[in-house]
């Protein structure tokens, strides 16, 4: 109670204030009304102004139907423009189209203008065979007269031989038909017949024996005896001094084998005197030959020669089969080996029909004998220089 007394009293001191800051307000309040008077009418001023420039109630209807009416003729405006749209379109789609077709015709018409060349170039074959056609035409009407013609003359020639054919006998038409079915008759002749087998393998083994049978001579024999080549003695002499004991062995081979060839097998011989002859020449060219090769190359290396051209002569000489069915390099070297010649010879003599075979076997041998103790001879007279190692030499085979 005592507070609210206080508070009271408080408010009462201050009423005083209050009442002078209240007299303030309104004084402001009527300067400021005084203002706004000038400031509304001025303001009403400007209002009546801006209201005489307004449009009448008739124009603003006016401009409402006009608005109205824009607003048709903008939505017909759009309208337009979307078919407008269209058919720009639709002219777009049309001319790529007729874009294609004029490409098109632009093909076909080329097509159609090499179609035309060749029809040009046809047309002119077909005239130019138009004219051989009808040249031709003329030329089988011409042929088709001739033989027309040579019909009628054939008709007229085989009356004429029908009518001109003799009347034979049975006996004369056989014998006619004999002759025209056989008209020629063969005859065949063994000129050297052989009796079997052993006529046509004996000329390859005889002379494969007496090769053989030449090495081991050889073997046995020095194809230059050194004592020989210590004398003064010719290349010849000292040559011959080591082929005739050889031959001397090679006729005794000849003997033995012919004499069981001959009485012990039952080999026939054409001709025994030409087989004995033919075989020692056949002797005294392989035991030359050998003698050659063995003075030339030496006792080691000659042996493996001979052998060498024995393998080589049994596979050209054409013993077993004809040479002709040989591989080419045998069919090459068959007329330079002198089994070959042996072989061809042997077969005249023990089969018979002698012609020039045995002669060229004949001369071929003979001149080897010749020439191969002409070149035994020209070594011998080499081998006569003497050496230490000739003396005594390291190994002897």
């Amino acid at each position: 109670m005592d507070q609210a007394t206080q508070e009271v009293g408080a408010l009462a001191t201050q009423l005083p204030a209050l009442s002078a800051g209240l007299g303030q307000v309104g004084t402001y309040l009527a300067t400021q009304a005084h203002a706004g008077d000038a400031t509304a009418a001025a303001l009403l001023a400007g209002l009546q102004t801006s209201t005489s420039t307004l449009p009448t109630a008739a124009q603003v209807t006016a401009m409402t139907t006009q608005l109205a009416a824009l607003d048709t003729g903008s939505h017909a405006v759009a309208d337009g423009s979307s078919a407008l749209t269209t058919g720009l379109r639709s002219l777009a789609d049309g001319a790529a189209q007729a874009a294609t077709g004029a490409r098109s015709l632009a093909d076909g018409t080329a097509t159609l203008a090499t179609g035309a060349h060749r029809l040009a170039a046809g047309t002119g074959t077909l005239a130019s065979g138009t004219a051989d056609l009808a040249t031709g035409a003329t030329a089988v009407a011409d042929g088709a007269t001739k033989v027309t013609a040579g019909t009628q003359s054939l008709a007229t020639a085989l009356t004429g031989g029908a009518t001109a054919i003799p009347q034979d006998t049975a006996s004369q038409q056989t014998q006619r038909a004999d002759v025209i079915s056989t008209p020629v008759t063969m005859t065949s002749t063994d000129v050297a017949k052989a009796q079997g087998f052993g006529e046509g393998f004996a000329p390859f083994f005889i002379p494969l024996a007496l090769f053989v049978g030449a090495l081991i001579t050889w073997l046995l024999l020095r194809p230059v005896p050194p004592r020989a080549l210590a004398t003064p003695a010719s290349g010849w002499r000292t040559t011959l001094a080591g082929f005739l004991p050889a031959f001397a062995i090679g006729v005794g081979q000849v003997a033995i084998m012919l004499a069981v060839i001959h009485y012990g097998v039952g080999l026939h011989l054409s001709s025994v005197t030409g087989t004995i002859t033919f075989t020692l020449l056949i002797v005294a060219a392989f035991l030359a030959l050998q003698q050659t090769l063995n003075a030339v190359f030496g006792p080691a290396a000659g042996k493996v020669v001979i052998l060498a051209l024995l393998m080589l002569q049994l596979a050209s000489s054409g013993g077993t089969y004809p040479v002709e069915t040989t591989p080419e390099f045998f069919r090459v070297i068959h007329p330079l080996l002198p089994m070959s010649y042996a072989v061809s010879g042997l077969r005249e003599v023990i089969t018979g029909g002698i012609d020039g075979r045995l002669w060229t076997s004949v001369a071929y041998l003979g001149t080897l004998v010749v020439v191969s103790l002409a070149v035994t001879a020209w070594r011998a007279g080499r081998m006569r220089t003497w050496s230490l190692e000739r003396l005594h030499p390291v190994l002897e085979i």
